[in-house]
């Protein structure tokens, strides 16, 4: 039970594993997880779910007539198919941001506890109905998590897969609106950020970013832009024809002609229309601007931005990646007048790594290219 330690926990625990039940890996202690993987042996087996391995479960655990779970365990470390079916699940359901790359880690675990608090939340929402119908006043009823069944741990055992991937499970979420509140709100929210319309986190809350996020989803594919995330609009938005954000604008950075070329979309939405050019500083030889493609998953930073290594300051901060970023001339004192050195060596590598410009060019980059832009530094 609970507690125990020793030999006798950690062959348990290497039976339980090789059938599929074990959460973690065995140890010979009979921990939370230890307590769990019990449980879902139990469920799957038709038995009480105490979490207890009495005599009659461990003879059941060794006797090789034991169900197993319909689908396996998947947790930090794994990996394959099964792992990627999962991601790509989750991803256009609205509970992962990113790739599916068939590797368990914690893009994977964090995206498994958003399904899991989903499922929490479905529970709460049962269990206050049930109390309320057997009249107990809605602002008496107190549900702690030991009443819930899902536990958020980020791993995707084999009862939380079978909910996940049951036919009535929704694909998509029921239609909601400005003022809307939830876990369902949040589905939506992450879809949104994963297709770029929407840059804040996904706090559950239907307010005006994610109204203007659904607008211009809206507009890009052609649907009436009401800002409500009605039964068309989530159809087109959970499915793989959805489009994604198409920024206004792509920036080259040429280190050769100490040059950033800002290119909007042609008619094909190929960024290949010249729009402006703007002289720059990139970096020293010895601190060299790194070359790559980027996409820039800050963007806008500070309105004036202090370096405490050097004791300058610069206006309209822009990240490119990490912290190399694009910024205005340097200035000693902020609200001053700007270096006569970083003004006369625009047009010639000059900083640490970041991209400096002339004001008026930085601002333009922090007013007109939001998060996302690609950038191309070569």
């Amino acid at each position: 039970k609970y507690g125990d330690k020793g030999d006798e926990v950690l062959r348990l625990q290497r039976r339980l594993s090789a059938m599929g039940y074990l959460i973690g890996s065995p140890d010979g202690s009979y921990g939370p997880g230890m307590q769990l993987s019990v449980r879902l042996m139990q469920y799957y087996n038709g038995l009480e779910q105490n979490g207890m391995a009495d005599v009659a479960l461990q003879k059941l655990v060794y006797s090789g007539q034991a169900k197993l779970p319909a689908h396996p365990m998947l947790q930090d470390g794994a990996s394959g198919e099964n792992v990627k079916k999962l991601q790509q699940r989750l991803h256009m359901l609205g509970f992962m941001i990113g790739s599916a790359d068939g590797s368990y880690g914690p893009a994977t675990e964090r995206a498994v506890e958003n399904l899991q608090a989903y499922f929490q939340a479905q529970e709460r929402e049962e269990l206050t109905a049930e109390a309320m119908a057997q009249g107990t006043p809605a602002a008496e009823i107190k549900i702690d998590a030991s009443q819930l069944a899902t536990v958020v741990n980020g791993i995707a055992d084999p009862i939380l897969l079978d909910k996940f991937y049951d036919e009535s499970f929704p694909d998509v979420p029921g239609a909601m609106q400005s003022g809307a509140a939830g876990e369902e709100v949040k589905r939506v929210q992450r879809r949104l950020y994963d297709l770029e319309y929407l840059y804040t986190s996904a706090d559950g809350g239907y307010g005006p970013a994610t109204a203007n996020a659904i607008k211009e989803f809206q507009k890009r594919n052609k649907i009436s832009q009401s800002g409500e995330a009605d039964k068309k609009t989530l159809e087109k938005l959970f499915s793989d024809s959805a489009k994604k954000a198409l920024k206004p604008y792509m920036l080259k950075v040429s280190i050769a002609k100490q040059r950033v070329y800002a290119y909007a979309p042609d008619a094909n939405e190929e960024y290949t229309v010249l729009v402006r050019t703007m002289k720059c500083s990139t970096g020293l030889p010895a601190t060299p601007t790194p070359k790559g493609t980027y996409q820039a998953s800050t963007g806008p930073g500070a309105r004036w931005h202090y370096f405490k290594e050097f004791f300058v300051w610069a206006q309209y901060a822009y990240y490119i990646q990490g912290d190399i970023m694009f910024h205005s001339v340097l200035y000693n004192n902020k609200g001053g007048s700007a270096t006569y050195g970083s003004v006369h060596n625009i047009g010639r590598q000059a900083s640490h790594g970041c991209v400096r410009l002339r004001v008026e060019d930085a601002k333009w980059i922090y007013q007109n290219c939001p998060a996302k832009t690609k950038i191309v530094v070569s």
